[in-house]
């Protein structure tokens, strides 16, 4: 798991971004430069961090696109990562910047840029759009053995098309209210499920119509490659979007009830493999080094579930179908060593993309 995310990180250029002219000139004339300024410390090119501040605008134009959502940039993941200060885990002298710099920063570049290029055939999905509300009462308390309730919304709708397109996720109670403990929810498992291919962005889920970012899932923007499925029965062959497992809390209000929605949805082929000999020749190999396949060749294991690499030509859907969004994956996975991979150092990095080269 290691390596690929690496080897993603590596190739993502080439992942072909549309781009709007307006957009790319403000950034090189107002963003870039700020974020030289702030960012270039640790985002240079060919360092440890996505080279969204190096001195190669293009490039760098090209990689903080990935990391800035439109319209809605006030929570995309560079507002999360500043936010988080998360230069402080690998060097406590730099400043960075604060939430409110790089919000205006991404405002200028939204309002004087960004915003004229939003005429996309992409399906651009306003929070208004989304699933049928269903009831959060009588889900099963969380107790010794796990017990939940498989929620499923209808999300076909979205889509201009006879596409049959449901989210799904496991719920349950985690804790009943009382005297000084608020009731709250957990949810596990989430799903897409679509009988068509599919590219998506950002999940997100809501209740009376306010965005809950404590169950806003952190999916990386991915393909769905669709496929036939018994809507009537629990279906477990499309891949699991997150390993977290989010709580919600009641806080102020009683909440009841839970809908989903996209940033973005649209039917997109589900990517061919381009170059499998060199999967073969290259990648596998240092999988099989690394002792990647040993979780994610293995149907049994939750790590298959979440990248499935048992054959040549799964190894490179994943690859194709990843490149946007491998620096998140690489920061997320490898870097900070989540979801039970084990932590790099930097200079572990280094050699393992001068080895990759």
């Amino acid at each position: 798991m290691k390596l690929i995310l690496i080897f993603l990180f590596l190739f993502s250029h080439l992942y072909a971004q549309e781009e709007c002219p307006q957009s790319k000139n403000i950034f090189k004339s107002k963003i870039h430069p700020r974020l030289v300024r702030s960012c270039s410390a640790c985002h240079k090119a060919d360092d440890f961090g996505p080279g969204h501040s190096q001195k190669n605008v293009d490039e760098a134009y090209r990689m903080a696109r990935e990391f800035v959502r439109f319209p809605d940039y006030e929570n995309s993941k560079m507002v999360k990562l500043v936010k988080d200060k998360h230069w402080l885990e690998y060097d406590d002298s730099e400043r960075g910047m604060s939430e409110e710099e790089i919000k205006q920063l991404l405002k200028v570049w939204y309002e004087e840029g960004e915003k004229s290029c939003l005429k996309s055939k992409t399906t651009v999905v306003t929070y208004k759009d989304q699933s049928e509300y269903q009831s959060l009462k009588n889900l099963p308390l969380r107790g010794n053995k796990v017990e939940v309730k498989l929620m499923r919304f209808d999300v076909s709708h979205l889509l201009d098309s006879k596409a049959a397109v449901f989210v799904e996720v496991e719920a349950q109670v985690f804790t009943e209210k009382g005297e000084n403990i608020p009731k709250s929810f957990r949810f596990l498992n989430p799903r897409i499920l679509s009988d068509k291919d599919l590219y998506v962005e950002g999940l997100h889920f809501f209740t009376d119509s306010t965005k809950l970012d404590e169950i806003s899932f952190a999916i990386e923007d991915r393909q769905i490659q669709g496929k036939s499925f018994d809507i009537t029965k629990k279906v477990t062959s499309f891949p699991l979007l997150s390993f977290q497992t989010p709580i919600l809390i009641e806080r102020n209000k009683k909440i009841d009830k839970l809908a989903v929605s996209f940033d973005k949805i649209e039917l997109k082929d589900y990517p061919e493999c381009t170059d499998l000999n060199s999967i073969k020749n290259k990648l596998k190999p240092a999988l099989v080094q690394m002792q990647c396949l040993n979780c994610h060749s293995q149907k049994s294991n939750l790590a298959y579930e979440r990248m499935p690499l048992l054959t040549d030509k799964q190894i490179c859907s994943e690859y194709e179908m990843r490149p946007k969004q491998s620096l998140d994956l690489f920061w997320d996975f490898v870097i900070q060593g989540k979801a039970g991979h084990t932590k790099l150092s930097f200079e572990k990095v280094k050699k393992l993309k001068e080895m990759l080269k």
